[in-house]
């Protein structure tokens, strides 16, 4: 589990939640991709959470000035 995925573990544990990661054979399904998380509230699953992280080249990267109300991409990719 690398930083990021165990900060959001942390904080919904802190919420009265239980992350659970996918165990190997779930996660690993040809052509398509997991959530990081199954999230429990007592035995009850409520959502699943897919964690992503900002990297320090990802910001240091400047993007042309954001339009209000329209979603920024970029063509060259992170």
């Amino acid at each position: 589990m690398n930083s990021s995925e165990q900060l959001i573990s942390d904080h919904l544990s802190g919420l009265g939640l239980r992350p659970e990661r996918f165990p190997k054979p779930e996660t690993r399904v040809p052509g398509q991709k997991s959530p990081d998380f199954k999230v429990f509230r007592g035995s009850i699953l409520e959502f699943y959470c897919e964690v992503k992280e900002l990297t320090d080249e990802a910001l240091a990267k400047p993007t042309r000035s954001p339009t209000r109300g329209v979603i920024a991409q970029r063509s060259e990719g992170i």
